[in-house]
């Protein structure tokens, strides 16, 4: 069971016990138990620490395996009644509160409730009780809060003063720096940022290579493709097909392949299309990296005038990648245009012209209602508007019985 599966089974043991959740349970070497700030009941009985023990065993998150030792003092002694253990003695610990506003901010994240996720996360990113594992993860997580609003000045303030620098997040609070900073075309506050990640103390192999993959991204959005594709290429070519890292092996040849297609050369672009394919065939590429494999899959062969077979990389980020929020408005609505594509193409197939003109209406108006406020939502409403009219004299083909497209894509 991993960390927060634990901690929403001990959250919710303790709300179905009617219990407030600010209880500490320590577990110490020998197997010995200290519970402070306990319910006075747990199921209708009186609280011991037996039956505390049972709750414990089946939901404690494991301080050794997570990463937490060397944890500070829970309590200065004296302050309640209880047992109380030097750090190096701990083993386990639940600290209850500050996971139940986690839950709650994860649950408004999850709702697109974002400045009460916001609010949530600010609870435990600002509690000095709280443990500096639960602090570092709300703190990250306000910043991409701020993010999935679109308010990339606000990450950006958030993310700049980023105060874990041994932290498991640091080397992606960076990425996400430089990535706004070459968004902002400030090319050399980007490279920096890259190459900050590539100083921190004991980063693991693969994140060695992809900060030094990070300026071939910048390298791409100033036009600098010659340089990008060596780059990118040379890096490959370090990594070879060592298994442990093939997540930056598939970023290098999604460079390679976004440095070709960048550069308009129509001529390379079944060379690119082999790169990407190589890519997403890896196995242990993460998905964010594979859905931009697909997505950038999907462009190469849509550039070959090929929207038949675009569709199919699109739609597999759309199913396979929900997650990857950064790819999957742009799927929905590219995908959506192939399918415009090729009603056009059927000069004598009229119900398949309707078939692939209302798959595509639809796929452009779910881009436009889930996305609302993205590039791509208002590429998939525009392209809808076009072809608004068509859409509805095929549904009037089918006999008015599919019309599950019209539904906000058109502002109403």
């Amino acid at each position: 069971m991993d960390l927060l599966a634990t901690r929403i089974t001990l959250v919710l043991a303790l709300a179905a016990s009617g219990a407030f959740a600010d209880a500490l349970l320590v577990r110490a070497k020998g197997g010995k138990l200290s519970v402070e700030g306990m319910p006075d009941k747990i199921d209708d009985e009186p609280v011991t620490v037996a039956n505390w023990k049972v709750y414990v065993e089946k939901s404690t998150g494991v301080i050794g395996r997570d990463g937490y030792d060397g944890v500070e003092l829970l309590k200065k002694a004296g302050d309640k009644k209880g047992q109380f253990f030097e750090a190096d003695q701990i083993v386990e610990r639940i600290f209850t509160t500050q996971p139940e506003n986690l839950l709650e901010a994860y649950d408004n994240f999850a709702r697109g409730g974002f400045n009460q996720a916001i609010a949530a996360y600010r609870l435990v990113a600002d509690s000095a009780e709280a443990p500096e594992v639960y602090r570092l993860e709300a703190n990250f997580n306000i910043g991409i809060c701020y993010l999935q609003m679109g308010n990339v000045k606000a990450a950006q303030a958030h993310f700049a003063k980023w105060p874990g620098q041994n932290s498991t997040y640091t080397p992606e609070v960076h990425r996400i720096l430089a990535e706004i900073h070459t968004d902002q075309k400030a090319f050399d506050k980007a490279r920096a940022a890259y190459g900050q990640i590539g100083e921190l103390p004991g980063l693991p192999k693969a994140w060695v290579f992809k900060s030094r993959l990070g300026p071939v991204k910048v390298d791409i959005a100033e036009r600098k493709f010659d340089e990008a594709e060596a780059t990118a290429k040379s890096i490959a070519g370090e990594i070879g097909m060592n298994e442990t890292l093939a997540d930056p092996r598939a970023l290098a040849l999604l460079l390679q392949a976004q440095a070709i297609f960048e550069s308009a050369n129509k001529a390379r672009l079944p060379e690119a299309q082999k790169l990407l394919e190589g890519g997403v065939n890896l196995a242990g590429v993460t998905p964010e990296n594979r859905a931009a494999l697909f997505t950038s899959l999907g462009h190469v062969i849509y550039a070959q005038g090929k929207p038949e077979e675009a569709v199919y990389p699109y739609m597999r980020v759309v199913c396979l990648y929900p997650g990857a929020t950064a790819h999957v408005a742009g799927a929905l609505q590219n995908a959506g245009q192939c399918f415009i594509d090729m009603a056009g193409r059927v000069k004598n197939d009229q119900a398949a012209s309707d078939s692939h003109l209302i798959n595509g209406m639809k796929l452009l108006a779910e881009c436009a209602t889930r996305h609302k406020g993205s590039a791509s939502a208002s590429a998939a409403g525009s392209s809808y508007m076009k072809n608004k009219a068509a859409y509805e004299e095929a549904v009037a083909r089918r006999g008015g019985g599919d019309d599950s497209a019209s539904a906000g894509a058109d502002g109403k």
